[in-house]
């Protein structure tokens, strides 16, 4: 028998180690003491076939640390772009004094660089908006910027000197922010006095709304929650449906019905809809598309991107991206980020996606392409994922999602997302340590009975960690190395692998060990899906 494990989770109701158990079982909560391990460096497991540029330890405590120092990913800049309220957005932008007004504009100015240079956008800490414009009608934010260059986009203060990096505490005032929002029509009250609703013509909304009047956990906006959700019914009452969903979450909760052009809202104080609301406009916050055989990097450090999502596209063009995002924010958003390109890497550390619809991490490329991606989640958080959604299932995973890629994750949360928690598919490997999923929203509508499962309910069932995917064309080979699970409940499963629905292949594996959940939960199932011809494997490592 091997040492004794101990698990630590969030919260204390949900932390247990019994005595004597093999590290690589399940443990239940709610099943006695444990003894304390000694630190050890935990090396890539058998097969993983990747070596990280970092190592991870697990602490006696049972939380694991990693060694990564992202700076040593940034590149020396060799031109600075400024960037700040009250600048110009017809200077040069190459000196403090001839600093640009928008984010847009910096981006534009930095394209117009030769591609041999790095270019540094260093913007002053702010607020920019989409609804804020210039003489020219230039809009303040990123607002889909297309094309690429060797960037590093940092903070600034009001005279133009850079700012330090952050020690992972948020502090508005060193937080470059750019908001990606639609300009709200007006509101009257309903017979409800804390929902109101308004018409709209032509404004391009999205599925996604903040109010600044209040902050999240991180010292973000409080987003709203949309309804309807997966598998609603009620869509023909949206009042009795916001107000179910606000008064479970204390979120407050909006519904855009996008067929008669109406948008109703209630706040999380039921007051009228203010300047301190917002909804996301529609489309990309921030893109990068780059020409075949080109190698590029990204470096941002202290980032806010609200409304609008992160987009990478770089396949089939042979090219390669060097992607690195520090203590950077994304939310109310319909996707999170999407970056998918040929070859290269992405380092999310200290990284926040909240308020999303599907795939807060999502990274890959097609497995007919050359070379993997590279990824590794570090100290990050998905939150909040899922409400979007108005089919059954499709993509409505509020997950990672990976394919033809390799990667790792260290002390990732996933915390009230739905389905397919954690989800990698194709022939995907990850390494995942010191996770922690749920609960599920999903799960938890369900079991308070404002969602109603649908038909085939273990199509909506809530899956911590899922490998493989049951409508993909071809073989599911993807691995997946647990260790260092909590779950929090409620959640449907702890892991799932699967097969697509024509088989083809042996379907997924996810090995486990050092796992912990809410007794009762089931820990294993072969797949959430009906009608499969083959299904993974699942077992201890």
């Amino acid at each position: 028998m091997r040492g004794v494990i101990l698990l630590v989770a969030a919260l204390a109701s949900w932390i247990a180690s019994p005595a004597g158990a093999a590290s690589r079982y399940l443990v239940r909560t709610g099943s006695g003491g444990g003894q304390p391990v000694g630190t050890q460096v935990v090396p890539p497991p058998d097969g993983f076939g990747h070596v990280p540029p970092f190592t991870v330890t697990r602490r006696p405590d049972g939380t694991y640390r990693h060694s990564f120092d992202v700076t040593t990913r940034r590149p020396t800049p060799t031109v600075t772009i400024y960037v700040g309220p009250g600048g110009d957005n017809s200077a040069n932008c190459l000196s403090w004094a001839t600093r640009c007004r928008s984010l847009r504009q910096a981006m534009v100015r930095a394209g117009a660089q030769p591609v041999t240079q790095v270019v540094r956008i260093l913007a002053q800490a702010a607020i920019y908006r989409a609804t804020s414009v210039d003489g020219a009608g230039i809009p303040d934010d990123f607002g889909a910027w297309l094309g690429a260059r060797n960037l590093v986009i940092e903070p600034c203060d009001k005279a133009g000197q850079p700012l330090p990096a952050s020690d992972g505490r948020f502090s508005r005032a060193a937080q470059v922010v750019s908001s990606h929002e639609a300009a709200l029509p007006g509101f009257t009250a309903t017979a409800d006095p804390r929902v109101f609703v308004a018409s709209y013509t032509n404004q391009p909304l999205d599925r996604a709304m903040w109010d600044e009047k209040y902050s999240n956990r991180f010292g973000r906006p409080l987003g709203l929650l949309p309804v309807p959700t997966d598998g609603i019914a009620n869509t023909a009452n949206p009042i009795a449906e916001i107000n179910a969903a606000a008064d479970r979450f204390g979120k407050g909760a909006f519904f855009l019905d996008t067929t008669a052009k109406k948008l109703w809202v209630r706040l999380s104080d039921g007051r009228a809809p203010d300047g301190d609301v917002h909804i996301s406009a529609t489309g990309r916050q921030l893109y990068l598309a780059i020409t075949p055989d080109l190698n590029f990097s990204l470096y941002m450090r202290q980032v806010d991107q609200w409304g609008g999502y992160f987009q990478l596209n770089g396949w089939p063009n042979r090219s390669t991206w060097a992607i690195s995002l520090v203590d950077t924010y994304q939310g109310y958003v319909t996707n999170g980020a999407s970056l998918f390109t040929t070859a290269g890497s992405v380092v999310w550390e200290r990284s926040v996606i909240s308020d999303y619809g599907i795939d807060a991490f999502g990274t890959g490329t097609e497995a007919s392409e050359n070379g993997y991606f590279t990824w590794y989640e570090l100290d990050s958080i998905a939150e909040w994922g899922g409400y979007g959604q108005t089919v059954e299932d499709g993509s409505a995973n509020a997950s990672t999602q990976h394919r033809h890629s390799v990667g790792v994750s260290v002390n990732t949360v996933y915390r009230f997302n739905t389905n397919r928690t954690v989800h990698d598919i194709g022939d995907a490997r990850s390494w995942r340590l010191g996770m922690t999923v749920g609960p599920s929203t999903r799960a938890t509508q369900e079991a308070s009975g404002l969602l109603t499962p649908p038909k085939d309910g273990a199509k909506a069932a809530a899956v911590a960690v899922a490998a493989g995917y049951y409508n993909e064309t071809g073989p599911q080979t993807t691995k997946i190395w647990v260790d260092g699970l909590t779950v929090i409940g409620p959640m449907t499963y702890i892991l799932g692998a699967y097969n697509n629905q024509q088989g083809g292949g042996s379907g997924g594996t996810i090995y486990y060990r050092n796992v912990t959940a809410p007794d009762g939960m089931p820990q294993v199932t072969a797949s959430p899906y009906a009608g499969q011809a083959q299904t993974g494997t699942i077992k201890p490592y």
